[in-house]
């Protein structure tokens, strides 16, 4: 893939790493962030579960096959937008591991 005329590529992304923070692209230009603290963690867990539960149980109810959603947690990487790219990669990620499918 060439790289975009604004920036880096969600591919050029995945070759870069700095220790203990968050990478994104934003529209093909790269934003640092802090990783979320423990208690974020513990919450996005919560809600998640919380979540998965409504929809089996909604799916149950309704006498669906399968739900009306899928839940992931945030540690995938993802492309949001191409051209130019906008994509998040977790410290450990790699953002073509994601799946829309």
């Amino acid at each position: 893939m060439a790289a975009a005329a604004d920036g880096m590529t969600a591919d050029q992304l995945l070759g870069y790493e700095i220790p203990g923070k968050r990478l994104v692209l934003v529209r093909g230009q790269l934003v640092v962030r802090e990783l979320a603290s423990f208690s974020h963690g513990t919450l996005s867990l919560r809600i998640g579960i919380a979540l998965s539960t409504h929809l089996s149980r909604e799916r149950e109810q309704q006498g669906w096959s399968t739900t009306r959603g899928r839940l992931v947690v945030a540690d995938p990487g993802f492309t949001l937008a191409r051209s130019p790219d906008t994509a998040w990669v977790t410290p450990c990620g790699d953002s073509r591991a994601a799946s829309t499918r």
